[in-house]
């Protein structure tokens, strides 16, 4: 009897273990630092300027996720994110580029803050004009 109980204790907690819905070990999402060579100074409401915005990737299981973008009033806080998949990944600094869009609808001034490293960012300012 004690036994079968230790079997059905067991059973339960490797079949609870096994998918909890979370991502792989080898798995991992990472900030990468923005490189900004060329952003407009100005653009006309209501229209798209896409930006190619350069990264680094770390290992060769490295690749591009998404753009986390946040807004304070007229400040746009722009930070790319990276996801690497793979347990045996090789170390190989590699340069890729992303596109960001440039797209207000309103007249002002923005300014557009880019992640470099915490609390370190690369700010550029558009005049999004009528």
């Amino acid at each position: 009897m004690k036994r079968n109980l230790i079997i059905a204790i067991v059973a339960i907690l490797s079949l609870s273990s096994c998918d909890k819905g979370t991502t792989s070990p080898c798995i991992e999402t990472k900030s990468a630092s923005a490189i900004v060579t060329e952003f407009p100074e100005t653009i006309k409401a209501g229209t798209i300027q896409t930006v190619e915005i350069k990264y680094i990737l770390e290992s060769d299981c490295g690749e591009f996720d998404h753009f986390e973008i946040s807004q304070d009033g007229p400040a746009f806080n722009v930070e790319i994110v990276t996801k690497y998949q793979g347990c045996t990944c090789d170390l190989q600094l590699k340069e890729r580029s992303a596109f960001f869009d440039v797209d207000v609808d309103f007249p002002g001034t923005y300014k557009f803050n880019f992640w470099l490293s915490d609390g370190d960012y690369d700010s550029r300012t558009v005049t999004v004009f009528e």
